[in-house]
């Protein structure tokens, strides 16, 4: 997949500590159960200074997000990583803002040494749509794969 722009008037950057606040309330926006895949906010911050966590964002705040943890490595470098959500609030959607954001992560993946992401089969056709559409395919068990290095 070639490197997605987001929408006019939005930008993706790596998530930091302070965005745990608006990134919270995001998901609350994003679906009823959104907030249980978050992490406390002393994990988040941990996790947003170690691994790709990407939010979306535009002159009214975090609009979306894309949690990924590493899943194996070698020596220091993740050789994967588990995507763990993508979410964009309901009246942002259908924009480009997901695609983006996971672009996003394949290029911080790359840079970082990663050969693939790893994902669990969704149950949202429209997130189904997504994955698809990105570059992650059937792998075994449920699981979904996007190869980086095919790329």
């Amino acid at each position: 997949m070639s490197g997605r722009r987001p929408p006019a008037g939005a930008t993706i950057r790596a998530a930091s500590a302070a965005d745990y606040p608006a990134l919270y309330a995001a998901a609350a926006l994003c679906s009823p159960t959104a907030r249980e895949c978050l992490p406390d906010a002393v994990t988040f911050a941990t996790l947003a200074e170690e691994v790709p966590t990407l939010v979306a964002v535009n002159a009214d705040g975090i609009v979306g997000y894309l949690l990924a943890s590493p899943l194996a490595f070698d020596g220091d470098a993740p050789v994967s990583l588990w995507l763990e959500a993508v979410a964009v609030v309901p009246n942002r959607r259908r924009r480009g803002l997901a695609t983006a954001l996971c672009a996003a992560l394949a290029a911080a993946a790359r840079s970082a040494g990663a050969r693939a992401l790893l994902g669990s089969t969704p149950t949202s056709p429209a997130m189904a749509a997504l994955l698809a559409r990105v570059g992650f395919v059937a792998h075994r068990d449920g699981l979904l794969l996007w190869r980086l290095d095919a790329d």
